[in-house]
């Protein structure tokens, strides 16, 4: 382990001094998108200096409350310089959970640019940061589920304050309501976590977690499954502070479903693994209930159709399951994720659009306070819905292309941070629209993190 940590340091140490102290921060333009595309080299250090920016986000009062051991859905910038600006959210979810889950679970596992992130002015002490964090945060989950049972486990929106959890969030609380998507997100994270702290020792911290996981296990069905093959999306808990078993729980009107293939499909498989099922009959109707929803599809490609499973907008959002859970060891899902890249790809290419949509803030003025969120952004030809945001790209929007390819999808993340304002002391900028005139001067875990994240690889 020491050895590993001093690898670590070294490596870092020679990434930082070959760096450009005049504006480091902002360091897209000393690259090429095309060296990005083909050159492993040029890429190794281009992620390193995407790890260190990134790793500045990675602090407390910034994207994580380091007491305990919570992440914060992010903070609002300085327009200008994209520093701090006035405005941190103190709110966060199980889906930014997953995120940190697994770059501590990855820095256990010694990985450098995890590591770099985690702990970016000491990245040698990175390992004991992880462990530290990870005691804090199963604490607060721990806490949580003691003062409110009825959740089950699971977690709504919440806020987050030194204590802990200290109950859920705007628009979470009347009613008392959960999500399966954002949980089912954080339990896969969860999952290899138990066994890399087992591999390390950690067994006690282990079985915390391990408790964490089996408590979602039993309450799944009864929270989530409505019968049919129907999982709620959003479920209205009777009584926050009373138990599962004694407890009523109904889905929350107008959420709708986890009916469909995209990033919701991971409680589906929570349940189909996990659930107290009756028989396979019973089991199986997720899956059937599910089918209508999966629709190929073909983008009209100037060199030929590409088919493609359609999205419910097309967002880059969509393709989380595909971090979390090994899809593309499957042949024919490699091939229809690879075909989804290439649409979107092609698509951004063709009309001249600098970036690659996923849902994300939208851009604003120079004194906004509130930030609208665009959930309608992608591809309107390859949609179910109707998509009516072009006009804003983020850098997450290549998350997925990563997975399938590291140099496209580099090429593309590195244009989008060319833009104005898109780079600043605490890594990329949330959003920015497609002329370059406007930015959202935010920093989110969804738009930086869910992007290093699939860098890292699985």
């Amino acid at each position: 382990k020491e050895l590993m940590r001093v690898l670590i340091l070294l490596f870092i140490l020679v990434f930082l001094s070959s760096a450009d102290p005049s504006d480091v921060c902002r360091f897209a333009s000393r690259f090429s998108g095309e060296d990005l595309v083909h050159d492993r080299k040029i890429q190794d250090d281009f992620l390193h200096q995407v790890a260190y920016w990134e790793g500045h986000f990675h602090q407390d009062g910034i994207g994580i409350n380091m007491k305990s051991g919570l992440t914060m859905v992010g903070h609002k910038l300085n327009y200008t310089t994209g520093g701090l600006g006035y405005g941190l959210f103190n709110i966060s979810a199980a889906s930014k959970e997953c995120l940190h889950v697994i770059l501590l679970m990855k820095t256990l596992l010694h990985d450098p640019r995890a590591s770099l992130f985690v702990n970016h002015m000491h990245p040698e002490m990175a390992y004991e940061t992880a462990l530290e964090i990870l005691t804090k945060k199963i604490a607060s989950y721990e806490k949580f589920n003691k003062q409110f049972p009825g959740y089950g486990g699971f977690f709504p929106w919440y806020f987050v304050s030194d204590e802990g959890i200290t109950g859920p969030s705007w628009g979470w609380a009347d009613p008392y309501i959960t999500p399966s998507l954002d949980n089912g997100e954080l339990i896969w994270a969860i999952y290899p976590l138990i066994k890399v702290l087992r591999d390390h020792g950690h067994f006690d911290l282990a079985n915390r977690y391990e408790s964490q996981l089996n408590l979602m296990k039993i309450n799944a069905k009864k929270i989530f499954y409505l019968g049919g093959g129907k999982v709620s999306a959003v479920t209205i808990v009777g009584n926050v502070t009373v138990p599962p078993e004694k407890n009523s729980y109904l889905p929350l009107v107008g959420a709708g479903l986890i009916d469909d293939p995209y990033e919701g499909e991971l409680f589906s498989w929570f349940l189909d693994l996990y659930g107290p099922w009756e028989n396979e009959t019973e089991r199986e109707q997720i899956w059937v209930y599910k089918r209508a929803k999966l629709e190929s599809v073909d983008y009209q490609a100037p060199l030929g159709n590409i088919t493609v499973q359609r999205g419910f907008w097309y967002s880059a959002h969509e393709q989380w399951k595909i971090l979390l859970m090994p899809y593309l060891n499957i042949p024919i899902c490699k091939r229809i994720f690879t075909n989804c890249e290439r649409a979107r790809t092609v698509h951004s290419s063709v009309n001249k659009i600098p970036g690659l949509y996923a849902s994300v803030y939208d851009v604003g003025k120079v004194d906004w306070i509130n930030f609208k969120y665009v959930s309608d952004a992608g591809i309107q030809q390859l949609a179910f819905e109707p998509v009516k945001n072009r006009a804003v790209i983020t850098p997450y929007g290549s998350f997925p292309t990563f997975i399938i390819d590291l140099g496209v999808g580099l090429a593309w993340y590195h244009n989008v941070l060319l833009g104005p304002r898109m780079q600043g002391p605490y890594g990329s900028t949330e959003s920015i629209n497609v002329d370059g005139t406007a930015i959202a001067a935010l920093t989110t875990w969804d738009s930086k993190i869910t992007s290093l994240t699939a860098m890292l690889g699985n």
